[in-house]
């Protein structure tokens, strides 16, 4: 099992994944335009070298619904609201800027807890990435059906 940091940036990955950034620099068909002369071999992508894990961001996904309000305010503000000065998330929080840091700490203890708890459980099979019913998918891996 990856320890949380790696489980954590490959759940804000997935997220990334699923807001519709685009994966492209333009959607027309001179985005897809090569020059005949390559210089500098392309780098292959992080992405394409280390896909996301989908199976495990659901259940870290599972831990941050899990989270309180506060909890998934602080994270969401930090890693998804990027583009807000410190003191705007600090008044959103209720604290002062410098102490914003100290509240993601707290936030990502609590769902590193919540996270084991869901690890024991076992939510989702990790042979596919849809486990039983789409519908239901909190059925336990050793549930017999």
């Amino acid at each position: 099992m990856p320890e949380f940091g790696d489980r954590f940036k490959n759940w804000l990955r997935w997220c990334a994944d699923h807001v519709g950034e685009p994966h492209t620099p333009c959607g027309s068909a001179e985005g897809k335009w090569r020059s005949p002369q390559h210089w500098h071999p392309e780098e292959p992508s992080y992405a394409k070298l280390h896909p996301v894990d989908v199976v495990d961001a659901l259940v870290v996904n599972r831990a941050y619904v899990a989270m309180g309000d506060y909890d998934r305010r602080v994270v969401k503000y930090v890693y998804f609201r990027q583009h807000w000065r410190p003191s705007w998330m600090a008044s959103k929080l209720g604290c002062h800027y410098t102490q914003i840091y100290g509240k993601l700490s707290d936030a990502k203890m609590r769902m590193r807890v919540i996270l084991d708890k869901l690890d024991e459980k076992e939510y989702f099979s990790r042979r596919s990435p849809v486990a039983g019913n789409r519908h239901a998918p909190s059925l336990e891996a050793g549930a017999s059906i």
